[in-house]
């Protein structure tokens, strides 16, 4: 995270489950003027390794200066693969993730995150290249909850397809953040993809 005014500040930061709980503390870091604030794991909120899989969000907020920044997605056992992603400023009821890879070779994955305080009903609809709807799913995200699963694990009924073109859209009552992640089923390779605001 990057300090964009010209005065200095904090940075609060919470590690949030899936389910919407705190995991470790909340961490308040100063930021001088122009300055960077670098987080590594979640041994930064828990004060030591965790014994199995953290996974979750990150919420970031300061006493007002503008922040900017990104995430890393990494293997860090192996170092193979990597990509960043944006952290996200602003939710919106209606996004679009403008392409779709499912097969063989490669995966979409989805996240959802609803970082309100009230509950909100989601549509996920995919379309063909040609604007055609061929899979539709709606479901309630919970207030604070986040959802993070396969393009195959929203609709099974694509396991087995080949889909390598189209694009995801996704709508709801409620404002909402969401990313794509591209991979090969190897994962020899990982891109981060933001969804693009349509309304």
């Amino acid at each position: 995270m990057v300090n964009l005014d010209s005065i200095p500040g904090s940075v609060n930061l919470e590690l949030i489950g899936d389910d919407g709980s705190q995991i470790g503390t909340n961490r308040v870091v100063p930021i001088a003027v122009g300055g960077k604030i670098y987080v590594t794991g979640a041994d930064f909120f828990l004060g030591s390794a965790p014994s199995g899989l953290t996974q979750g969000y990150l919420r970031v907020t300061s006493n007002g200066v503008r922040l900017s920044g990104s995430v890393t997605f990494s293997d860090a056992v192996n170092g193979t693969f990597a990509a960043a992603l944006p952290l996200v400023s602003t939710l919106a009821k209606s996004q679009i993730l403008s392409h779709v890879a499912s097969n063989s070779l490669f995966f979409t994955g989805l996240a959802i995150l609803n970082p309100g305080g009230s509950d909100a009903n989601v549509t996920i609809d995919v379309y063909t290249d040609t604007g055609q709807k061929y899979e539709t799913l709606t479901q309630v995200v919970r207030a604070g909850h986040r959802v993070s699963q396969l393009l195959t694990e929203y609709f099974p009924s694509l396991v087995g397809q080949d889909r390598s073109s189209g694009y995801i859209k996704v709508t709801a009552d409620e404002g909402i953040a969401c990313f794509g992640l591209f991979g090969t089923s190897s994962l020899s390779a990982l891109s981060a993809i933001p969804t693009q605001p349509t309304q």
